[in-house]
C-alpha cells in the first residue's frame, strides 16, 4: 500500500509540474530612452523566439516587473552595449539598463519565473 502511495504521490507531482511548464509565461517589458522621453511597453512570450521592436529609439532602461530579463532574455542592440540591472524608482520595479543607450532591435526570452518562498527562480 505504501509503495501504492508513493508511485500515487510521484505521479500527481510529475503530471503537475508538466501541466505547469507547458504554459508560455509573457514578460512584460517597457522601452525607456535617454531622459524618459518616450517609451513603448511590449510584451514578449518566453517561448525562445525573437520579438522585434521595429523602433530606432535609442534605448536607456528597459522595465521588466515581472520576469528577470537581464537572465533569461537576449536583448539584440545595433551596437556594442553593457548590461547591467538596477530598481526604479518605485523600489520595486527591476530594470536593465544598457550602456551607452542603443536601439533595441529584438527581446528574446526562455525559461520559466516560479514563486519560492516569496523569491523567484527560473527553471
Amino acid at each position: 500500500m505504501k509503495l501504492f502511495t508513493s508511485f500515487l504521490a510521484i505521479g500527481l507531482f510529475t503530471g503537475v509540474s508538466i501541466a505547469q511548464n507547458s504554459t508560455v509565461q509573457i514578460a512584460h517589458v517597457t522601452l525607456r530612452s535617454e531622459g524618459d522621453d518616450h517609451s513603448f511597453p511590449m510584451s514578449v512570450p518566453a517561448d525562445g523566439k525573437p520579438v522585434y521592436t521595429y523602433s530606432t529609439l535609442p534605448v536607456e532602461k528597459i522595465d521588466a516587473p515581472d520576469f528577470d530579463v537581464l537572465q533569461a532574455c537576449v536583448i539584440d542592440t545595433v551596437g556594442p552595449a553593457n548590461l547591467s540591472s538596477t530598481i526604479a524608482s518605485d523600489n520595486v520595479t527591476q530594470q536593465v539598463v544598457i550602456d551607452p543607450p542603443q536601439t533595441v532591435t529584438s527581446i528574446t526570452c526562455s525559461g520559466t519565473c516560479i514563486e519560492t518562498w516569496s523569491e523567484f527562480t527560473f527553471v
